[in-house]
């Protein structure tokens, strides 16, 4: 393939007057560039493209172009880029200063004392040793890990301060090659291995390519390869002025030769045989490299960066040939391999196998939008508005005719009638008619005609109108009779004067651009946005758009070689393998210079394409698919908006979980059409696909928990990086969700329950015991109010009545006291009864007291008209002050007997009970019962204040209990007074 291409420089060369190029990228400050010269250029290992320029140190990944500030510079002009094998970047300015750039830092080296700091230092970097070697006034050596310097004195290397030329490189081996004077030495571990003498000639450079040594003899443009004591010469005269000083030189992937000029690049193959077209002609080429995905990098002097993705492809324009119009529009060929080209521009060019012009066809306007090659008739059909009908020797049209509005396709049926698809409508012209032949070709006659023949049924197209509908393309099926045309309103097939309408299974329209046929006989439809579908017997049996691998689903042209379908779009070419279904691209991103594409023609193994941007030839059998994965890096990773040093790994607190991180991908040949698919295991396995402009991806409040962010790039032919960049996150849990807190808060939980059930079961047990004690303490209420001394003396009382025919007060006091006892019997199931129902508990108790003293007793009951009588009071809780009042006073007591009962509100939440009788007072009582019962205790009493106590502890509400002995002046007894002061506020109904 190289051969053959080196051959077709040569073929082209009289044609094309060294003018065909291949497509480069342009970079200028306007993207970014400090500066348009550029000295030097390298690839770093992460595939960073670096340059020194003469406004900075510039850092290129694809997208953007980084300056890194060098603040210790004494000149911003920088060249003489090297790295070593710890990725740090070691670079020099015009100055005589050294830097190094590390972890994205400039840092100054420091030179040593003995530099003549007015003498230009040439140095090297010794990689596989970790030495900068430096050529000042003596040889010097710089040890990195050591950061000193040592003098190297050699004494064989003589008169270094005033030398004339030196140089300084090292080859794959590891030896270091110095140019100085006419002497150029070679040293190994630090040992002069051989000195080779260049006496006669004027070598200012030295190059070590690989294992070869290249010597430079710039004023002449010679390169000199040094083999073993021969040197084999190269003279680059013949292409090279005077005055095209060579820059530089380096080798591509392929172990050619490029030689830098200020005239352009030169190639040199393997074989040594000279390209004779420089690259980029004219232009001041500083430096050239090839990286790791085979583009080519040139720097020039004020200029800018040229990249270009193809050596092997190839442009012709008006800027590098004899081309008068850069918009090629059709391409046809002759049956002797002859090629014609139609442009916008009134002149078609006919070049022959040689590459010559060999004949210009002449038109009156410009503007060509189709050829046709009449083989029968050797003439070639131009559509320049009408149809212009050249001999193929004739350098003006024969003669000329109408076939409508600016024919777009010409076919040809039955060898002398042409189908033409035009603008107005889809025409049948007589090839052999000549001017006055036929009446005039108008569009009644046509119309007319077509009638004609339609009722006739007979094949007969000559001079007709299929159409009158605007139409794109034409395509005469020979084998089968049928005429195949694409108009704006669907695809059209024309047999035995039928017209027939083909759509789609969905019985959709096919708006079709072009037309061609296999060796199956099966049709390719390219259509305008539907893709291409492939017809047979009037069917479609396939269809391809962008969903199942179509590049396009605008389809301009189809072309056919053998088994592979050659596809023009809007976006490219595509070559599809009509077996395989495999498909090879071809687009800007592969060296083309207009991925726009009007025309495609296959000659022998080359492919001509038209675009508007010029003339585009390749070999066919050049592979486009970017086989190279691109490289991609993680470059910043952001916590809550601040920049976090990078690191494998992070450690992080459940508050930092708003996280952002930058990723970029190296892949120069997609300029910018790579992807990135990213995902973040522990939230989500899927892949999530982007475009490259999206270089980042935020988490704005990732839950706590261990993750790992993976990133990929994929480019432009869908390879994807080898490696996978990936951080490693771990976002601690709350101290409430982590599993000591869990655990602590478990067992505090099971503490907190069992203390609330102990608490619990204590308070249930002693509510037991005190409604225990209050039932007990109740029950002995209940024995107390029953006292059978009192029950026997009601009942003698009643009996007395009764003896006495007393019947009234009997059946009186019978009623009192059955209805005493009931109403006890009945309270002592309750714990508080009403204030209304007290009252007439207590009124009856009374009376019956009343009925067994004389008739001297007298009682008195007062209550505060405020009290309510739905107010609730414990049960049996008065009854027994009353009780002990008759029983320890007024019994004894001689005269008048008096007692008084009141109830009275102190204030709103207070019920005042006060008992007061004239009785012999208590100190008098239990005089008499210790003389009647020596063992006698107030069990009463006592029975009252256990059970106020555990009322006071089971209630929400507080009683108090006040017994007040009443005394005269004379220290004698006047009775008994008993307060009860009661909260009622919670007891209400």
């Amino acid at each position: 393939m190289k051969n053959l291409l080196i051959l077709s420089y040569f073929i082209f060369l009289p044609f094309f007057i060294y003018g065909q190029e291949a497509y480069m990228q342009h970079f200028s400050d306007r993207d970014g560039l400090p500066n348009m010269t550029i000295y030097d250029i390298l690839q770093d290992n992460k595939g960073y493209i670096w340059l020194g320029t003469d406004g900075g140190i510039v850092r290129y990944d694809g997208a953007q172009f980084d300056v890194f500030e060098v603040p210790c510079a004494k000149s911003n002009a920088f060249s003489y880029l090297q790295q070593d094998k710890n990725g740090t970047i070691y670079f020099q300015n015009f100055s005589g200063q050294f830097f190094y750039i590390q972890n994205e830092k400039s840092y100054c080296l420091d030179l040593t004392k003995d530099f003549n700091r007015h003498k230009q230092n040439k140095f090297w970097l010794d990689t596989q040793q970790e030495i900068i070697w430096v050529i000042n006034t003596s040889i010097y050596q710089y040890h990195i890990k050591k950061k000193e310097w040592k003098k190297i004195n050699i004494p064989e290397i003589k008169n270094i301060e005033n030398a004339r030329h030196i140089h300084i490189t090292q080859n794959q081996k590891g030896s270091i090659w110095l140019l100085i004077n006419d002497n150029l030495f070679e040293i190994y571990n630090q040992k002069l291995i051989q000195i080779i003498d260049l006496t006669g000639l004027d070598i200012s450079k030295v190059y070590a390519i690989g294992q070869k040594i290249f010597l430079l003899e710039s004023n002449k443009n010679v390169i000199y390869e040094y083999k073993k004591q021969e040197k084999i010469k190269t003279s680059l005269s013949e292409f090279l002025t005077n005055s095209a000083y060579i820059t530089h030189i380096n080798t591509d992937n392929e172990y050619n030769l490029w030689i830098a000029t200020l005239e352009g690049a030169l190639l040199i193959d393997k074989e040594n045989t000279i390209y004779p077209i420089p690259f980029l002609k004219n232009k001041h080429v500083s430096t050239c490299m090839q990286d790791r995905e085979g583009n080519f990098w040139f720097g020039t002097i004020g200029k800018g960066l040229y990249m270009m993705p193809n050596k092997d492809i190839q442009f012709f324009n008006t800027q590098n040939s004899a081309l008068k119009n850069d918009q090629i529009k059709c391409l046809a060929e002759d049956d002797e391999s002859n090629l014609f080209i139609g442009a916008n521009y009134p002149e078609v060019w006919k070049i022959n196998q040689e590459g010559k012009i060999i004949q210009k066809y002449e038109l009156s306007l410009g503007d060509v939008e189709c050829l046709f090659f009449d083989k029968k008739r050797k003439q070639i059909l131009v559509e320049a508005l009408a149809i212009n009908v050249f001999d193929v020797n004739a350098s003006k049209p024969k003669h000329t005719f109408f076939a409508g509005s600016s024919p777009k396709d010409i076919a040809l049926f039955d060898e002398n009638n042409l189908i033409v698809a035009a603008g107005d409508a889809a025409y049948a012209i007589d090839i052999t008619q000549k001017a006055g032949d036929k009446p005039p070709m108008n569009l009644v006659y046509r119309q007319k005609f077509r009638q004609d023949a339609l009722k006739k049924k007979e094949l007969l197209y000559s001079n007709l109108i299929f159409r009158q509908m605007r139409s794109r393309c034409a395509y005469v099926d020979n084998d089968n009779k049928n005429i195949w045309i694409g108009f704006d309103d669907g695809l059209f097939c024309y047999q035995n004067a039928k017209e027939e309408e083909i759509k789609t299974p969905q019985q959709e329209k096919i708006i079709a651009k072009c037309i061609i046929k296999d060796k199956e006989g099966i049709l390719w439809i390219g259509t305008l946005k539907q893709g291409i579908f492939a017809i047979k017997n009037k069917k479609v049996m396939q269809h391809f758009t962008q969903k199942n691998g179509l590049l396009s689903n605008y389809c301009k042209k189809l072309r056919l070689d053998n088994q592979t379908l050659w596809i023009g779009t809007d976006k490219g070419i595509q070559a599809l393998d009509l077996i395989t279904q495999k498909s090879d691209f071809y687009t800007q991103q592969d060296g083309l210079i207009s991925s726009e594409i009007n025309d495609i023609w296959i000659q022998k193994d080359k492919i001509w394409i038209a675009t508007n941007k010029g003339l585009v030839v390749f070999d066919k059998k050049m592979k486009s698919k970017n086989l190279i994965a691109p490289l991609i890096y993680i470059t910043n990773f952001f916590i809550s908006e601040k920049a976090s040093k990078l690191q494998p790994k992070y450690y992080l607190s459940y508050q930092e979980n708003n996280l952002k991180i930058d990723f970029r991908a190296i892949s120069f040949r997609s300029e910018g059409t790579f992807k990135y698919k990213y995902r973040m295991l522990g939230l989500d396995s899927n892949w999530i696909y982007v475009k490259s402009v999206n270089n980042y991806v935020r988490y704005a409040s990732l839950p706590s928990g261990n993750y790992e962010f993976q990133i990929k790039s994929i480019n432009e032919d869908n390879i994807e990086s080898e490696k996978i960049a990936k951080i490693e996150i771990k976002i601690d849990f709350p101290y409430w969700r982590t599993w000591w807190f869990v655990i602590l808060m478990f067992f505090l939980g099971i503490s907190i329950v069992s203390l609330f059930f102990m608490i619990r079961i204590k308070n249930l047990k002693r509510r037991n015991d005190l409604e225990n004690q209050l039932r007990n303490a109740h029950l002995l209420g209940l024995k107390t109010q029953m006292n059978p001394h009192f029950l026997f003396n009601v009942l003698n009382s009643i009996k007395s009545f009764m003896y006495e025919n007393d019947k009234k007060n009997a059946i009186l006091y019978l009623n009192k006291f059955s209805n005493l006892v009931r109403k006890i019997l009945q309270n002592s199931e309750v714990d508080f009864i009403s204030f209304h129902e007290e009252i007439e508990m207590l009124s009856d108790y009374i009376e019956l007291e009343k009925m067994l003293l004389e008739d001297d007793f007298v009682w008195e009951l007062e209550k505060d008209t405020n009290i309510d009588t739905s107010l609730m009071l414990p049960t049996l809780l008065i009854q027994p002050f009353v009780e002990n009042a008759f029983k320890h006073g007024l019994r004894h007591q001689k005269g008048i007997k008096e007692l008084k009962i009141s109830f009275l509100l102190t204030n709103p939440n207070q019920l005042q009970i006060t008992i007061e009788d004239n009785g012999i007072g208590r100190k008098k009582s239990a005089e008499i019962n210790q003389k009647n019962y020596v063992n006698h205790q107030s069990f009463a009493l006592k029975n009252i204040n256990n059970r106020i106590a555990l009322l006071n502890q089971k209630q929400q509400f507080k009683i108090k209990i006040n017994i007040i002995d009443k005394i005269d002046a004379e220290n004698q007894s006047k009775g008994t007074k008993i307060i009860l002061q009661i909260d009622y506020e919670t007891r209400r109904k």
